[in-house]
């Protein structure tokens, strides 16, 4: 999830008492967050003006980190940044937030994917304030598209800015990511292999995913093996045989697996690449959760740091 994603889920979650505590604070604009001011808040249409800043949000957030737009708060400049100041509720907020629904493709082409609209409203009226999450897009440039403006728009510090033409080209060139992540899969193991019970009777597979729309090439995956734990290569090979080779390693991580230079990694793949078998149960007094730290890299894709959690009450029914 994206900064600017997380910041929309905690308005909402929020709700007013945030909202009101921006303009105390004079909360000010930056990368990811813009407030807006309807035009004619007791109107319901949304005016050629109100158009026109719906387009470069849009157009700015997608073309560049995404980003959130609280529609109803008044902002003016401290220190020359833009910062709340004064609410400044919307009359008929769920008339304003179907209209808003109906211009996501006529304010932006192409369209943006995966825009979040939802509204927080006054409880003593119909008056409320409009939040929108726009992503960052793959599939840029989007072009603003209201009267009399048709322009790219980037986000830079706190206001939507006209794109330079070195920098439509650029979004031009701009691929589509990968998006690799680690997940882990139990197996049951027959208890009859195990009769003195020195194992728990379960592996678990781990496999890596691309959830992105872009193809993964040259993916480095580095896992921490736990204590008491036995770690098996799969789909493994030292002469390009396989999908990855094992490869030496530095503290912390146990293990380092290259991808060979034929693999790519299209979205929606999956490959478990290393099974893990539990050790010796003396070991281990109570269970406990399974967490593996992991490191993911590949060409195209900012280096992820995460881990991979199984929790004791999932594990605790293969015991």
């Amino acid at each position: 999830m994206s900064s600017s994603e997380d910041l929309f889920k905690e308005i909402i979650a929020e709700g007013l008492p945030l909202l009101e505590e921006f303009c105390r604070i004079r909360k000010e604009e930056d990368l990811h967050l813009d407030f807006k001011e309807k035009s004619r808040p007791s109107e319901r249409d949304l005016n050629d003006y109100d158009k026109e800043n719906l387009a470069k949000a849009f157009s700015g957030f997608a073309n560049s980190d995404g980003g959130v737009v609280i529609w109803g708060i008044k902002a003016s400049k401290v220190k020359e940044i833009d910062a709340a100041e004064e609410l400044r509720p919307i009359s008929s907020i769920s008339i304003f937030n179907n209209k808003v629904h109906s211009l996501l493709k006529e304010l932006v082409s192409p369209a943006v994917d995966a825009v979040q609209i939802d509204i927080i409203e006054n409880s003593t009226s119909d008056e409320g304030f409009l939040i929108m999450h726009i992503p960052q897009s793959d599939e840029v440039p989007h072009m603003a598209k209201a009267k009399n403006l048709h322009r790219y728009y980037i986000r830079q510090e706190d206001s939507f800015k006209k794109a330079e033409h070195y920098q439509i080209a650029d979004m031009f060139g701009r691929r589509a990511q990968p998006i690799l992540r680690v997940y882990g899969i139990l197996q049951n193991v027959s208890s009859s292999n195990f009769p003195d019970r020195t194992r728990y009777p379960f592996d678990v597979d781990i496999v890596l995913k691309n959830f992105g729309k872009g193809t993964a090439k040259l993916a480095c995956v580095c896992i921490k093996k736990p204590i008491n734990y036995d770690l098996e290569d799969l789909g493994t090979s030292n002469d390009s045989g396989g999908e990855f080779t094992r490869v030496r390693s530095s503290s912390p991580w146990v293990r380092k697996y290259l991808a060979n230079g034929n693999l790519a990694i299209y979205p929606e793949d999956e490959i478990v690449f290393a099974k893990l078998h539990f050790g010796d149960l003396g070991k281990w007094e109570m269970p406990k959760d399974l967490i593996i730290p992991y490191g993911l890299f590949s060409d195209g894709m900012k280096s992820v740091f995460g881990e991979l959690v199984i929790g004791v009450d999932e594990i605790q029914k293969y015991l």
